[in-house]
């Protein structure tokens, strides 16, 4: 199966429940079983609500499908700007957060919007399956990885790479956009946590490449 089969396979299933849900406000305000003014404010908000559902999976579609083979522009940034990005947007999401230091020094080389990667990092992070995730966020000489687990010290022993396609559309979208910058996302062993790690570069500027 290629990647638009499934791209188009996840879209079909996850767009039937918002659909549905938007559908069955709207009959029944058809139908006039409404009665109250605070009732069909309710069902309005219901249904822009899962309308709005449907129209982030079909971006989150497009993103895929018309970037998969394009040129993207590398941006190289300090490692450490990012990951204060990274380090509002998740805290913005309620995530719990731990910053070591980075050194001033350490650059990235990131593909594609850099905004859009910093959200796939919280993404990623605050769908672990953890009650409570916390971002740990840390660096050395050859990269810079955030660490989502739901108690900070977790082993990162026998990590293996995450399977972004069982876990939805927008899943798959951020470990793409991740994939995109060389990075690597792996699922710990132990429990539901996740590493994202982006590798090092002694690149300044920017420049145009195919990724």
């Amino acid at each position: 199966m290629t990647d638009a089969e499934r791209v188009l396979q996840i879209l079909l299933h996850d767009l039937r429940t918002p659909i549905g849900v938007a559908q069955g406000y709207l009959r029944m305000m058809q139908d006039g079983r409404l009665t109250e003014a605070a009732e069909t404010e309710r069902a309005v908000a219901k249904a822009l609500q899962a309308l709005g559902q449907t129209a982030r999976l079909c971006q989150d579609a497009s993103d895929f499908l018309e970037t998969s083979d394009a040129h993207k522009r590398i941006a190289v940034v300090t490692a450490a700007s990012f990951a204060t990005q990274v380090e509002s947007q998740a805290r913005n999401r309620g995530v719990e957060v731990h910053a070591g230091r980075i050194p001033a020094s350490a650059r990235l080389a990131l593909a594609g919007d850099i905004a859009r990667i910093g959200d796939a990092v919280v993404l990623i992070a605050s769908t672990t399956g953890t009650k409570r995730p916390t971002l740990s966020i840390e660096a050395d000489d050859a990269e810079l990885r955030f660490l989502a687990v739901e108690e900070p010290g977790a082993s990162t022993a026998g990590a293996t790479p995450l399977d972004g396609w069982s876990r939805g559309l927008p899943m798959a979208v951020a470990c793409r956009r991740i994939a995109w910058s060389s990075g690597r996302i792996l699922k710990l062993a132990t429990n539901n946590g996740v590493i994202v790690a982006f590798p090092l570069t002694s690149e300044t500027g920017e420049r145009d490449g195919s990724v």
